[in-house]
C-alpha cells in the first residue's frame, strides 16, 4: 500500500483528500492490529525498563525536570496506570506555563515559577525557554528512540547515537555547570531563602546570563546545536556571527539568526554589524 501511495516517513499530508486517505490505511483491519500490537509491545518494555529502575517500588516517587507543560509527568503516570494504579508520580520544575495540563490528569507537582503568577513580572525564565532546553538541558545522550532487549536479556533504553566528540563537549559543559555551583554559589545557602528570594536569585541569574553575556562564556557554550522544534534531527548552531549584509537586506534571515539569543549573536558579530544594530534599537525605542 505504501509504494501504490509513494509515501515516506518524511511525506506531508498537503490536502485534505490526501489525510482522508491516510486514514482509510490506517483504519484498514490489519494495520490496526498491527499498530496495537506494536503498542503493546512498546508499552510492556517501557513497563519492564521502569521496574529494573525501582519506580514500582516507593508509592513517594516524582520527577524532575525544567519544565513546562508537565506532559511527560502525565504520559509516565498513564503507562504507570495500565499496571499500577495506586502509584502517582509527582513532579518538581523548575516552571510551568499557564497552560499546562491540570493536576487532577497529571499529578501534583511543584514549581519554583508559574507563569499565570509572573506575567506582572520581567521574568526572564519564560521569555528564554528554549536557551534553557538547549543549555541548562544539555546532556550527553542522544534523544530516547526506544527500549530494547540487551544480549543478557535485560530491557534498557535505547538513544540516537551522537558523536564521541560531541559527548566530550557536553561533558565539558557540565563540569562547568557543576564547578559554579560548587565554587560561586553556596548550594546549602539556598536553602535558607524562601521560595520567593530564590525565584529572585534564579530570575537574575538568567537575565545576567542571557543579556550580558561574555565572549569566555560563549567559547565554551560555542558548539551548542539547536532546531525550530526539539525532537527534530535539522539543527544549527545556536552561535553564529550576523553578517552585515543580512542586517541590512534580509530581514527575515537576520530575525532567524538571533531568534534564540540576540545579545549573544550580535556580541560575535563584526563591529559594524554591532554598531548598526545598537543605532536601529535606539532609534526603535525613541520613535516607538
Amino acid at each position: 500500500v505504501n509504494n501504490k501511495l509513494n509515501w515516506t516517513p518524511k511525506t506531508i499530508l498537503k490536502d485534505s483528500a490526501s489525510i482522508e486517505q491516510f486514514w482509510n490505511f490506517i483504519f484498514q483491519p490489519k494495520i490496526e492490529l498491527l499498530i496495537s500490537n506494536k503498542i503493546q509491545n512498546r508499552r510492556f518494555k517501557v513497563i519492564e525498563y521502569f521496574k529494573s529502575k525501582g519506580l514500582f517500588d516507593n508509592k513517594n516517587t516524582a520527577i524532575i525536570d525544567l519544565g513546562w507543560f508537565k506532559s511527560t509527568q502525565y504520559k509516565l503516570n498513564k503507562i504507570i496506570h495500565t499496571t499500577n494504579n495506586d502509584l502517582v508520580i509527582k513532579g518538581i520544575y523548575l516552571g510551568v506555563m499557564e497552560k499546562r495540563i491540570d493536576d487532577k490528569f497529571s499529578g501534583n507537582s511543584f514549581s519554583l515559577f508559574q507563569e499565570e503568577f509572573q506575567k506582572e513580572n520581567n521574568q526572564y525564565i519564560f521569555n528564554n525557554i528554549p536557551l534553557l532546553e538547549y543549555i541548562v538541558g544539555i546532556c550527553n545522550n542522544g534523544s530516547v528512540i526506544g527500549y530494547e532487549y540487551t544480549l543478557n536479556n535485560r530491557i534498557d533504553v535505547r538513544c540516537k547515537e551522537i558523536s564521541e566528540s560531541s559527548i566530550h563537549f557536553y561533558n565539558s559543559v557540565e563540569r562547568e555547570v557543576i564547578h559554579f555551583f560548587k565554587f560561586k554559589i553556596s548550594v546549602k545557602k539556598l536553602f535558607d531563602f524562601s521560595d520567593q528570594e530564590i525565584q529572585i536569585i534564579l530570575n537574575n541569574l538568567v537575565c545576567n546570563f542571557v543579556k550580558y553575556p561574555t565572549r569566555e562564556m560563549l567559547h565554551v557554550i560555542k558548539n551548542i546545536s539547536v532546531s525550530s522544534h526539539l525532537t527534530t534531527e535539522e539543527s544549527k548552531r545556536l552561535l553564529s556571527p550576523v553578517s552585515f549584509f543580512d542586517l541590512i537586506f534580509n530581514r527575515s534571515k537576520f530575525y532567524e539568526s538571533i531568534i534564540y539569543w540576540p545579545y549573544a549573536n550580535i556580541l560575535i558579530s563584526s563591529k559594524t554589524v554591532q554598531i548598526f544594530y545598537y543605532c536601529y534599537k535606539k532609534i526603535n525605542r525613541i520613535f516607538y
